[in-house]
């Protein structure tokens, strides 16, 4: 995609990965109510998705998305280029160095 100077989603790979999600469960000692449930956290094993995007502001990046409650997000940027892009659009003459 650098190559052809294209930008947008490129990959989707799906990983088994731990993450904190809710359990309802019954409370220990009855209740008035009957339908009443305790709601915790607890780690539990499930699906994520990584999805990598090649951006024309941002550069490339990766996003992590859970599949399961309360769905959390994990974002990965690389300011490296980010700065190379604002660079180049300023008209700012670099070196980049490649170690």
């Amino acid at each position: 995609m650098e190559r052809q100077n294209r930008h947008g989603l490129y990959l989707i790979i799906p990983s088994m990965e731990m993450g904190a999600s809710f359990q309802s469960r019954m409370p220990k000692y009855p209740t008035d109510d009957p339908d009443y449930r305790i709601i915790g956290r607890r780690p539990m094993r499930f699906l994520h998705y990584y999805f990598y995007i090649r951006d024309p502001v941002l550069g490339p990046m990766s996003m992590c998305v859970a599949t399961y409650l309360p769905f959390p997000t994990t974002y990965y940027l690389n300011g490296h280029s980010f700065m190379e892009i604002e660079l180049r659009r300023q008209g700012v003459d670099f070196r980049k160095d490649h170690v």
